[in-house]
């Protein structure tokens, strides 16, 4: 990469790291989120459902990351936390504008590519809470960046074991890791036989073998953080293909395998989340382009050839992680698409290259309707639904209503530095259980994360169950008659035995 391009690089990186940083959730929050801030606090490394939701790496580096805010700003873990998400993304976005510059030969078209991802409705949102997906994403780009350096003809060992290596890594954080590892090691064998028939040499069994077993030996020490549990598992006594199931999908093995019984409401709900993103005038400038470029090849196999081994090796991690986002169906689901959304992003760098040849926008307005679209498309999507026919949908649709949270807004907004509903409710939910006095609470897995990060402010004469403890008590006093209270006393979110007896009543009526 050129020297002005790296400026640039550098410059886009940092304003979305203050971007993110400014728009990051203040606080704790619900769900999945605040169960990392609960782990990250705590530095809980494997977490209670299996080592393929551990992701222990990202807990570990974002624990440091808290403690070094913690000293020197004084910011408690849950913001750190949220914030430390901006920080992987930003890093992120500077590998991802290196490979776009890498496969356009294009500083405007690397520019706008990096904004439309950056701006991009999933890349905000995911950046301003407590997740996983950006440092994912950040190792996966990285592992990517290595390869592509490979197959445009660099000819570094450094190469080699940094791909083996991120992917190593990346397999400590995400199981994402996993989707890109066989086109990873396809590519790195092509350019091992490039390199072999380019010089004109034989191929030396014992040093392929011994370069393919250090390559192994790297990549295995950085996956060490899951591999090492799933040794234990092995040790143990559990049996081997029960092992590689918990260490490759653990409980969501039906999903994984495209056999959910999620319904088609909730998926369709997903792809309009995931719809937001792709909003932006740079994706109709490059289906322009690709278009425009077909039209001038001579032939379909003319245009297939035309294609540089880097840009096949990106479409086919392109390929790979969107057939797996679109046959993932959980409720969350759009949130899995953000490595489809970045490849995708790749991809299209070297189409926005041909926009002058197309007679499209200059690059300029271009940058400045990305901007724009980023924050206009979300507030746009956030007033629609808000209309009655469809808000009221929405509600119909729900088994439960969390207190204190606009659902449309959660999912509709990217930024979160305003949105406050978690902190309101743990605050609303304690003062009424103290008031209340000797009495429980059952709160269910969304609701029970930002109520734990705030039960030191609680007073003691009341206890909360979670789905992690025990809930054989909270049972028991249903069945006497206690006082026994949950925060959505609805079948699913609250145990059946209990919900039974008639006496859990609902916290906020």
């Amino acid at each position: 990469m050129t020297r002005g391009a790296s400026r640039i690089a550098r410059w886009l990186s940092f304003g979305f790291l203050c971007l993110y940083a400014l728009t990051a959730q203040r606080g704790v929050s619900w769900q999945d989120s605040g169960v990392f801030q609960l782990r990250i606090l705590y530095r809980d490394l494997y977490g209670t459902d299996g080592i393929a939701l551990a992701h222990p790496l990202y807990v570990l580096l974002t624990h440091a990351f808290c403690a070094l805010f913690g000293d020197f700003f004084s910011i408690e873990a849950p913001t750190a936390a949220n914030i430390a998400s901006g920080i992987w993304m930003a890093m992120a976005l500077w590998l991802f504008h290196d490979c776009a510059m890498r496969l356009s030969r294009s500083r405007a078209a690397a520019m706008l590519a990096t904004l439309t991802l950056g701006f991009s409705h999933l890349a905000w949102w995911l950046s301003t809470i407590a997740e996983v997906y950006t440092l994912s994403l950040c190792l996966l780009l990285a592992e990517a960046r290595c390869v592509i350096r490979l197959l445009q003809g660099e000819r570094s060992r450094r190469l080699f074991v940094g791909a083996a290596a991120f992917s190593g890594l990346g397999f400590a954080v995400h199981n994402f890791a996993l989707l890109s590892l066989p086109v990873t090691v396809g590519a790195i064998a092509i350019s091992i036989a490039r390199q072999w028939h380019d010089n004109n040499t034989r191929i030396s069994v014992p040093s392929f073998l011994l370069k393919t077993a250090l390559l192994f030996v790297v990549w295995a020490s950085c996956a060490g953080l899951v591999l090492c549990p799933a040794l234990k598992l092995l040790a143990g006594g559990m049996a081997p293909g029960q092992v590689i199931s918990e260490l490759l999908v653990g409980k969501y093995g039906t999903q994984v395998a495209g056999r959910s019984s999620l319904s088609i409401g909730m998926t369709i709900a997903n792809f309009g989340i995931a719809a937001i993103s792709l909003l932006s005038p740079c994706w109709l400038a490059g289906a322009v382009a690709l278009r425009r470029s077909f039209g001038r090849a001579a032939s379909l196999g003319g245009f297939v050839r035309a294609i540089s081994p880097a840009m096949r090796y990106t479409i086919a991690l392109f390929l790979v992680h969107a057939l797996f986002a679109l046959r993932y169906r959980v409720p969350d689901q759009a949130l899995f698409l953000l490595p489809t959304l970045s490849f995708a992003a790749l991809l299209l760098a070297p189409l926005l290259s041909r926009i002058g040849k197309c007679g499209l926008l200059a690059p300029a307005l271009l940058a400045v309707a990305t901007v724009v679209c980023g924050v206009a498309m979300p507030l746009a999507a956030n007033a629609v639904l808000h209309l009655p026919p469809f808000q009221n949908r929405i509600v119909a649709s729900r088994s439960r209503i969390l207190p204190f949270r606009d659902e449309v807004r959660y999912w509709a907004l990217p930024w979160k530095h305003d949105e406050s509903s978690a902190e309101r409710f743990s605050a609303a939910a304690i003062a009424a259980m103290d008031a209340k006095g000797d009495a429980s609470l059952f709160a269910d897995s969304t609701s029970a994360p930002p109520l734990s990060l705030r039960l030191e402010d609680a007073s003691p004469s009341w206890h909360l169950y979670t789905p992690w403890n025990d809930c054989s008590r909270f049972t028991a006093e249903a069945v006497e008659g206690r006082q026994t209270f949950a925060v959505s006393p609805v079948p699913g979110y609250c145990p059946n035995a209990a919900l039974a007896t008639g006496n859990v009543k609902p916290l906020f009526p």
